[in-house]
């Protein structure tokens, strides 16, 4: 799946997306465009960088973090590249 299609591990930005209220069928119709990464395009669905990501909502939102699910939202991400190197050439 392609879920965040230009997400760069070096960028020092998060990439988030959001899926607005989709029925089930909505979301099966559209499982082919998650694979080839062209959902970006459908109403409703939402896209952010950032370095820091604030979630709040009145409702109940269900979070989904690279396939792991953490809980429910408000939650507040803020972004320390000096806490986590990726592809760091060996020291």
């Amino acid at each position: 799946m392609m879920i965040a299609p230009h997400a760069k591990l070096d960028d020092g930005l998060f990439d988030v997306v959001i899926l607005g209220n989709f029925s089930a069928w909505t979301i099966v119709r559209h499982i082919p465009k998650i694979y080839r990464g062209t959902h970006q395009k459908i109403p409703g669905v939402s896209l952010y960088r950032g370095k820091t990501i604030r979630i709040t909502s009145e409702e109940t939102v269900l979070l989904d973090l690279d396939g792991e699910q953490p809980g429910r939202g408000s939650i507040h991400f803020k972004l320390d590249p000096s806490r986590l190197c990726l592809w760091c050439p060996q020291i």
